[in-house]
């Protein structure tokens, strides 16, 4: 779980992430409280070969990629290329509007997450 994940220390070969290139999340109910949870896991063990992070069809919010983006610590995930975050359940496509506001938010955590790694 992501508190397990968060709570526990890294390993002596660096990164629990290493390896992990994509993350599949979509349709997994997730909410504003626990994508920040995530950013918070990420932060502390970093992803250095992650790339993809599918958060499609869940129940995050423009806040809450907001909030994802200013708790993910800089530069942790070097090589995030791609945030999918289509269909959050509360959107409809008439709302189009906050679809793209949430795309927008989601472009905004790339750079971020790529920045000044050390």
């Amino acid at each position: 779980t992501l508190a397990f994940l968060g709570s526990s220390e890294q390993g002596a070969g660096g990164s629990k992430f290493s390896p992990l290139e994509f993350l599949d999340l979509s349709d997994c109910a997730l909410h504003d409280s626990s994508l920040r949870r995530l950013a918070e896991v990420f932060s502390k063990h970093g992803g250095p070969k992650f790339m993809r992070l599918q958060l499609g069809r869940n129940r995050i919010s423009v806040q809450g990629f907001e909030a994802f983006r200013k708790a993910l610590r800089a530069g942790c995930l070097p090589n995030l290329q791609t945030v999918d975050v289509e269909d959050q359940e509360g959107t409809g496509k008439e709302d189009e509007e906050t679809v793209t506001r949430m795309a927008i938010k989601a472009r905004q955590i790339v750079p971020w997450a790529r920045e000044n790694w050390r």
